[in-house]
């Protein structure tokens, strides 16, 4: 239990308090522990301020909150309980992840949030504008609030696993793959984390898919990616389907564009163009086939979506043994 005792007189005279009640009276207050016998044993040296129904200068909002029923691709609602009579506030809010805030003022404890990015986490935080007229004068900031603005076609993709799969899905089998195995840096391409598939008979295999976010366009773009077979001698080769969908579940107009036949773990980049697909889907899904004899799993890493360059880069480079010297290949 806790004891106080006044040692600058407020309003009230000294006593003592024991519990989880707050004292009555103004002043300044010793503490130590009381015990069962009701002795107490006093901090010398250790004292806090307290007075009687005075709310700090500036208090920090309770309640700061992001309305998740309010977003949008650009916006988001927040509210708060102000302590007292403020009637100013700061708001400052960044992307997850940066170190720059920005500032906007409110004069209503419920505020709309405009002029965000879509596809886009977000942290935010609440303070009380001490002085209306001076936008420097901003109490304490409370605890950040994180929210995710509604999902939009992109232009362009590039993902590592390493950060935010927002806008991103997968269509798992009832074993939960494909996934995100992380920790891992010896089995990925880059970093620590990639995508994992894994389809096992007897283990109610089916197709798993793996969906990228919402593409603008098709046209001219090509998709590329590193794969491997889990496996370094896999008993069942995993078989990966680069595709097309006009809807990030729509399984059943899935247009397949590529196959692959992973039968290794060494990784290598494979390059699918669009040019041949004349559908109107907008979301490039990676399918691997569930396994049909034993064990198929693959990783997949550094995947873009990118214009087609006009100058390209060849591919299929390889050392032709029959003609290899000291000095040349």
């Amino acid at each position: 239990m806790i004891a106080f005792n006044q040692t600058v007189a407020g309003e009230d005279k000294s006593f003592t308090w024991a519990g989880v009640s707050a004292p009555s009276g103004s002043g300044r207050y010793e503490y130590g522990t009381y015990n069962s016998a009701g002795s107490v044993s006093f901090l010398p040296k250790t004292s806090i301020d307290f007075k009687k129904g005075v709310v700090p200068p500036c208090a920090t909002p309770k309640n700061f909150a992001a309305l998740d029923t309010t977003v949008t691709t650009s916006s988001i609602e927040l509210t708060w309980n102000p302590i007292s009579a403020e009637t100013t506030w700061a708001v400052r809010y960044r992307e997850q992840g940066t170190e720059d805030w920005t500032v906007v003022f409110a004069a209503a404890d419920t505020f709309l949030l405009e002029g965000l990015n879509h596809s886009t986490i977000y942290e935010a935080q609440v303070a009380t504008q001490c002085d209306p007229e001076d936008p420097t004068a901003i109490g304490e900031y409370s605890a950040s609030v994180t929210f995710a603005t509604e999902c939009a076609a992109v232009a362009t993709i590039e993902q590592d696993f390493e950060g935010s799969l927002l806008c991103w899905s997968a269509i798992q089998d009832g074993n939960g793959y494909p996934t995100i195995l992380s920790n891992y840096p010896e089995d990925a391409h880059s970093g620590s984390k990639f995508g994992y598939f894994a389809s096992q008979v007897g283990y109610d295999p089916v197709d798993e898919y793996v969906v990228l976010p919402e593409l603008i366009s098709l046209e001219n773009m090509r998709l590329k990616f590193y794969a491997c077979h889990d496996l370094a001698e896999p008993t069942e080769a995993a078989t990966l389907v680069v595709g097309v969908m006009p809807a990030p579940a729509d399984t059943a107009n899935f247009v397949a564009l590529d196959t692959i036949v992973l039968t290794t773990a060494i990784y290598n980049q494979y390059v699918v163009p669009f040019s041949a697909y004349t559908g109107d889907g907008k979301y490039v899904a990676i399918k691997m086939l569930a396994a049909q004899t034993a064990l198929a799993s693959a990783r997949i890493e550094d995947v873009v979506v990118e214009a087609i360059p006009n100058c390209m880069e060849p591919n299929g480079l390889e050392a032709v043994a029959e003609l290899l010297t000291d000095h040349s290949a």
